[in-house]
């Protein structure tokens, strides 16, 4: 029976991430025009603020991305912590520190001075009640990444203790990226029963309360009046309203419908900038979005005919005609910024003459053209990127390519069952760790294993490494088979932006990709 639900969740997970597959690319990507904004807002005043709907209010269903609403729940539960880029180390929040001495036992401590909006304690067995109904939850969106974890622990109010059953002294870097980061008050979860996160029933211990929830129309936010930060938030509260079009999105910010959007692609944000608003992104993600090939069957079980392909498309040509050139391409898996960036591991790139005689090959051996099919879920630009690209295909002599467009649950339950020659994907986060634990065999995820035994070891090297020496040899040898296997075709970089209003300021971004408001308000 377990097994069972696991199952499902699993396919419930992947639903909503292809549903974000790309999608912050909706607009474009890679803007220069962010800007440093150092004012400190106000106190007082209400907000209009607009972005994508946030399907539940449980923060255990909820992907830790602005893309799939994750700025919402940052407001209602805040976060553990965060993590400092430049110094690579814990921000905190909730949580103070979260260490191991051996890689295997981590130990969280929380702070002694927070209590949940309804009065009720933030402790340690509230976050251990939380982590654990992740793990019996098939539904959670984090449910497929619990493998690791053996056991968790509250032995007094502050101490939290999560064991191991494998070394991964990465283990802290996965927290603030996904949903084991909110916390929800137990006692609401429990009263609310199967009902809890479907309208304002939630509590948690974040800058912000629920007042009233319309799915898909607006949810109204207060003043949390009990928020552990002294002076904070800013906002006497906030209005959200789901905004899907993101051209109506920033013509509405623009145009002062709104004060503030949570989600906007980046040329948007650039229009919006252009415009006289500011904007804020988080750019720091390693990796992309890809065409994923199915290595289980053919025609891409070959990796002569993965190669072809990859050859084939011209994706700077692609990215000029769908995305105005405005995202930023990808040559490498790390930005230049990266420690573990390697210039010598860079794709292989657009190569029509090399592709051609790859599929005249192919041809030759199999006796007849590569034949295969693009899948891609229904949003609007993701199904312009594809038929861009089978378009670029047709130039050439024996292969042929269908795109194949399936609804949003759908399409996880594709990728997860191996239905597809060819898929959009997206893999990244801002450190390898956990997010490049997909390409690991092990990972119960099966969607882009990559079957090398050197990347499985290199995936366990790089958790088990103790320096970032040994974590850049593990993941050089990991880009070596993303380079030289052609498991995907890297297309572009995932960057997150919002935009607001010139007379507002504070609001900033964390993980990969989700925007926290407490700070956020007027300036005089």
């Amino acid at each position: 029976m377990r097994t069972r639900r696991t199952l499902l969740g699993l396919l419930l997970i992947l639903a909503l991430i292809a549903a974000a597959c790309g999608s912050d690319d909706d607009s474009g990507g890679g803007s220069d025009d962010t800007q440093v904004d150092t004012r400190e807002a106000i106190s007082g005043g209400t907000a209009t603020i607009l972005g994508p709907e946030v399907r539940s209010l449980d923060p255990a269903l909820v992907i830790n991305s602005t893309t799939q609403g994750s700025s919402t729940i940052n407001a209602i539960y805040d976060t553990l912590y965060t993590i400092n880029t430049e110094t690579d180390s814990i921000e905190p929040r909730l949580a103070t520190d979260f260490t191991s001495e051996d890689g295997i036992t981590w130990t969280m401590t929380l702070r002694d001075d927070v209590m949940f909006s309804d009065g009720t304690p933030f402790n340690a067995e509230a976050v251990r009640f939380n982590w654990q109904r992740t793990i019996d939850n098939p539904r959670a969106s984090t449910n497929g990444q619990m493998f690791q974890v053996e056991n968790l622990a509250a032995p007094d109010d502050t101490t939290f203790v999560v064991t191991l059953n494998q070394v991964n002294w990465q283990y802290w870097r996965g927290i603030p990226i996904n949903s084991l980061t909110w916390i929800a008050s137990p006692a609401s979860i429990e009263a609310a029963g199967e009902d809890f996160g479907n309208s304002a029933n939630v509590v948690g211990a974040g800058p912000f309360k629920v007042t009233s929830r319309a799915l898909n129309s607006e949810t109204v936010f207060e003043r949390n009046e009990d928020y552990w930060q002294e002076g904070l938030p800013k906002l006497d509260g906030f209005t959200f309203r789901p905004v899907a079009d993101q051209q109506q999105v920033t013509d509405t910010v623009v145009t002062g419908g709104a004060d503030a959007s949570f989600w906007v692609g980046q040329n948007l944000a650039s229009q919006a900038v252009d415009s006289g608003m500011r904007s804020v992104t988080v750019d720091n993600l390693q990796g992309g979005t890809s065409l994923l090939f199915n290595q289980n069957k053919p025609p891409f079980d070959n990796v002569k005919a993965r190669e072809a392909v990859t050859k084939a498309l011209d994706i700077d040509q692609m990215l000029e005609q769908v995305f105005f050139s405005a995202n930023d391409p990808m040559s490498t898996m790390f930005r230049e910024d990266s420690p573990f960036y390697n210039p010598d591991m860079t794709f292989a790139g657009y190569n029509s003459e090399e592709a051609q005689q790859l599929f005249d090959e192919l041809a030759q051996e199999n006796g007849g053209p590569l034949v295969f099919d693009m899948a891609v879920s229904t949003n609007s630009e993701n199904n312009a990127l594809m038929r861009q690209l089978q378009t670029q295909l047709t130039q050439y002599e024996n292969v042929e390519a269908s795109v194949n467009t399936i609804d949003g649950p759908n399409y996880g339950i594709t990728l997860f069952t191996g239905e597809f020659n060819l898929a959009l994907y997206a893999v990244a986060s801002p450190d390898p760790e956990p997010n490049f634990t997909q390409f690991w065999d092990e990972y119960p995820i099966p969607i882009s294993h990559l079957m090398s035994d050197q990347a499985n070891q290199a995936i366990i090297d790089g958790r088990e490494a103790t320096d970032e020496a040994g974590r850049k040899e593990a993941y050089d040898s990991l880009q070596e088979v993303l380079v030289n296997e052609y498991p995907q075709l890297w297309m572009y970089r995932n960057d997150q932006s919002a935009i607001y209003q010139p007379n507002t300021t504070g609001i900033w971004g964390y993980g990969q990709g989700s925007f926290m408001i407490d700070t956020f308000g007027f300036v005089e």
